[in-house]
């Protein structure tokens, strides 16, 4: 009878005994689960292999470009940085860096235009390229290539697919166009109204009509770098007064 009652004894320990370890594998496997799963969508997507960009080699390209590093950290997309440098003999005052994946017809435009500093001989400026990781698929690449550059003198070389040219003469007058009007207001001693334009939300400055005849891109430049002059211009307002208005206002009237 002991026994039989020391056998039940060692049975019900061997159940509780039993079940307590299941519990702890489920434990765990919930556990793991929620890591596995619950390994957030950043973290996977972190798990992407990095893309691979290269350069197109292009004869007598007046630019040199070259492929700086591929960051991988951000969970929504993947980030080219490379470099470019002039390797012409004239000034630079605009280019276009064109990155593809070759079945593509123009892929991701930068543009760059210089507007107060020119980009000289032998200088060096940084670029940087995002890809959305929705776009990368399996043994993806970029291309990167010099689609336009337009020089101090006004001559240009490239292929301009993107088009981005008339961007590059709308923003140019735009440019132009901000900088009288703010000259004009100054010498006229219309200074309050120049103020008035400073208060504006940046999103909110109208510029004055322009030809209608021009394209989306040309009036896409004009209006940025329309707004950019008065942007400027009030961070320069908000230090020095009016006086560091006018002092930034002669600096970009050198400009070309």
């Amino acid at each position: 009878m002991k026994r039989k009652l020391f056998n039940i004894l060692k049975i019900k320990r061997y159940l509780i005994l039993f079940l307590f370890v299941m519990l702890l594998n489920i434990g765990a496997t919930i556990l793991l689960l929620r890591s596995s799963f619950g390994q957030t969508a950043a973290e996977r997507k972190l798990d992407q292999t990095p893309i691979v960009a290269e350069v197109i080699v292009q004869e007598n390209n007046p630019l040199r470009i070259s492929v700086v590093s591929i960051d991988n950290s951000n969970p929504d997309y993947q980030l080219v940085n490379y470099l470019v440098e002039n390797v012409a003999r004239n000034p630079v005052r605009a280019y276009v860096v064109l990155g593809s994946n070759k079945t593509a017809e123009v892929g991701t435009a930068i543009t760059r235009r210089f507007a107060t500093k020119l980009f000289q001989p032998g200088g060096v400026e940084n670029g940087m390229i995002n890809i959305e990781r929705k776009d990368i698929k399996p043994e993806s690449k970029m291309y990167l290539s010099t689609d336009y550059v337009e020089f101090e003198d006004g001559r240009s070389w490239g292929s301009d697919n993107a088009g981005q040219s008339e961007y590059i003469a709308g923003s140019r007058a735009g440019w132009k166009d901000a900088v009288k009007q703010s000259d004009d207001l100054l010498k006229t001693q219309q200074s309050n109204s120049l103020i008035d334009l400073f208060k504006s939300e940046t999103k909110e400055i109208a510029p004055p009509e322009v030809n209608p005849g021009n394209g989306e891109k040309w009036k896409k430049g004009y209006m940025s770098a329309y707004r950019t002059v008065l942007s400027t211009l009030r961070e320069q307002y908000e230090v020095g007064g009016l006086k560091a208005v006018t002092e930034k206002l002669n600096e970009m009237i050198k400009t070309k």
